[in-house]
């Protein structure tokens, strides 16, 4: 019995470690292919947002202004032809 435990423990730190290192190259891959977006107030962007009446499908829709910025990627957008006029949008979803 304590050797099944002292083996699963040990299989289990090998699969932690394996983990580790294919998270590590992922964001190494990712980060070598991003590119920092940043708007400024009074910007206009294109917002990707859900079609009317289809929400698995997207388009990015007519240039709307940023309001302003709260975060390092996130922005207040104004949308005045929608029910809600300012949205909250992360930065992957905007276009300059």
């Amino acid at each position: 019995m304590v050797d099944f435990i002292l083996n699963t423990r040990k299989r289990l730190r090998h699969a932690l470690e394996q983990a580790t290192q294919e998270r590590s190259k992922a964001k190494v891959w990712y980060d070598s292919r991003a590119r920092l977006r940043t708007f400024q107030p009074g910007d206009k962007v294109l917002v990707l947002m859900p079609m009317p009446g289809k929400p698995l499908h997207a388009k990015y829709h007519v240039p709307y202004a940023v309001e302003q910025q709260l975060g390092p990627v996130d922005y207040v957008i104004t949308i005045p032809d929608r029910r809600k006029t300012k949205r909250v949008c992360h930065a992957n979803l905007l276009k300059p």
